[in-house]
């Protein structure tokens, strides 16, 4: 459709180690459109951001490897040579990563760092780019922006780097923004502010979001269209109404069983999902999630499902839910 902004077609990431080649992520596909709102969600360690890597080509080859298909506006990413996805990255496609500590460089102060991708993409002067920097500090809600143009890193907050981080994705207001566990280590008030300036302006910029989380509340905030994760697979995608009304993999009704309720029982113990992500050189032979699951059959121990569209769109990577279903992905 016209309208598809990214196509990722059979995307698998591995990467060489002394014991060999493990898969992180294997043949995911899904599209985002333009101003959409795609949320990929799962448990730490299932491949969620290193597929946003990938996307970005910001992953070192070797010792990655990385296949399949990433195309942006009918360009794949992933042929082109790096000059020309430099232009792209931090221009047409923006991300914010992880932890802003981390991701800010310490030595630079934050209207510098904000100010290099004006000058870079953009071809502004340094006044212009300096102008342009505390006009975005503004808008993203960084008080006294003029004066935080020159703050360091360490002098601000958890929350004002995060501010940080969005002004510089947003500087050259790209087409598509990827953003990486935006409220991590940050408290509830902030994280709620956090994801209402992000709502705020991807309406405003009419940019598309790819909003990677382990929390299902952002993604019922914000998702139009939900992909969840499990040990480097995707094992369901659908509409957020759809994923939350009528869940077709047991992983992605663990997790929503796992959601405290304001209408529960305080006394009662939430719902878990016994055990923990296999360990990439411990896969199970079959479905991945078949130690964990309750409804686990025999098959499942030796056959691995594939994933399978059903009714508009919703895709399950599940015997149980696409028993007798023909139109497989795989």
């Amino acid at each position: 459709m016209e309208d598809k902004l990214l196509n990722v077609n059979d995307l698998s990431v591995g990467f060489e180690s002394d014991d060999g080649m493990f898969m992180a992520v294997r043949d995911m596909g899904f599209a985002v459109r333009k101003g959409e709102t795609v949320c990929i969600v799962g448990e730490s360690g299932c491949g969620k951001s290193v597929t946003s890597l990938a996307i970005m080509r910001l992953l070192a080859e070797p010792p990655a490897h990385v296949s399949g298909e990433v195309l942006f506006e009918g360009k794949d990413l992933l042929k082109l040579p790096m000059d020309e996805m430099r232009g792209i990255r931090g221009n047409q496609i923006a991300m914010i990563f992880q932890e802003p500590m981390t991701s800010l460089n310490p030595v630079f102060t934050c209207g510098f760092q904000i100010s290099e991708a004006l000058i870079a993409h953009q071809g502004m002067t340094k006044a212009q780019a300096r102008e342009r920097s505390i006009e975005l500090m503004r808008m993203v809600g960084i008080p006294e922006p003029e004066k935080r143009f020159d703050a360091y890193p360490h002098e601000l907050s958890g929350g004002m780097r995060q501010r940080v981080m969005i002004s510089m994705a947003l500087a050259c207001e790209p087409k598509l923004l990827i953003d990486d566990e935006p409220t991590t280590a940050l408290d509830v008030t902030i994280q709620a502010q956090i994801m209402e300036l992000l709502r705020d302006l991807k309406r405003r910029l009419g940019m598309a979001l790819i909003l990677i989380t382990h929390d299902m509340g952002i993604v019922a905030q914000m998702a139009e269209w939900v992909i969840v994760m499990y040990a480097g697979e995707e094992v369901e995608r659908a509409d957020v109404r759809t994923i939350f009304s009528n869940p077709l993999h047991p992983y992605t009704e663990g997790l929503l069983e796992s959601i405290p309720r304001l209408d529960s029982d305080t006394n009662k113990e939430l719902p878990v999902i016994e055990g923990t992500v296999p360990g990439m050189y411990d896969m199970p032979k079959g479905c991945k999630f078949a130690p964990r699951c309750k409804r686990c059959m025999e098959r499942c121990l030796n056959e691995a499902p594939p994933l399978v569209t059903l009714d508009d769109g919703h895709a399950v990577r599940c015997f149980l839910a696409s028993e007798g279903r023909e139109d497989s992905d795989a």
